[in-house]
């Protein structure tokens, strides 16, 4: 079999680290508002809609320098590298097992996400489906990670009992 190209070993501890800085951040903002440091920042906006329905703007921007509330991104992309790094990164054997545990998990992650995503898509509605839309971009990564870590602790718990 090929051999599948995942982060380096290091990398895992490195990604648990950034979801629990992001975990710890995103619930200080929530209890504290402690990231204000991080609202009205001066950010590089690739293309600027602005706000949905807002009839006081002419024109949407492209390239441009705008005023933001960057706390969101910030968590978000620390809780996305922190699950790509820990997702993805090399096991202490990597193995042909591992990989086809690996691959199934993220098989068996893309039905699951999907099944979930298009389910809320029915039945969600108003603004909370945007809530939708933004978390789902991580659910795929969890519900990966949860599925190759239990299937890896059920070949370990299997081996041992051997």
């Amino acid at each position: 079999m090929k051999a599948t190209t995942l982060f380096p070993k290091s990398y895992r501890k490195i990604g648990l680290v950034l979801v629990v800085l992001a975990l710890l951040l995103w619930t200080v903002d929530l209890m504290f508002g402690g990231l204000s440091f991080l609202q009205n920042i001066s950010v590089l906006a690739l293309y600027d809609s602005g706000i949905p329905f807002d009839q006081t703007r002419e024109q949407n921007t492209f390239f441009s320098i705008l005023e933001d509330d960057f706390r969101y991104e910030v968590i978000s992309v620390l809780l996305l590298l922190g699950l790509l790094f820990f997702g993805f990164s090399k096991r202490e054997s990597e193995d042909e097992l591992i990989q086809k545990i690996r691959l199934e998990s993220l098989l068996w992650a893309t039905y699951a996400h999907f099944f979930l995503f298009i389910l809320l898509t029915l039945f969600t509605f108003g603004l909370f489906y945007l809530n939708i839309l933004v978390l789902n971009v991580f659910t795929i990564l969890i519900i990966y990670i949860v599925r190759f870590e239990f299937k890896l602790f059920q070949l370990k718990k299997s081996l041992n009992e051997e």
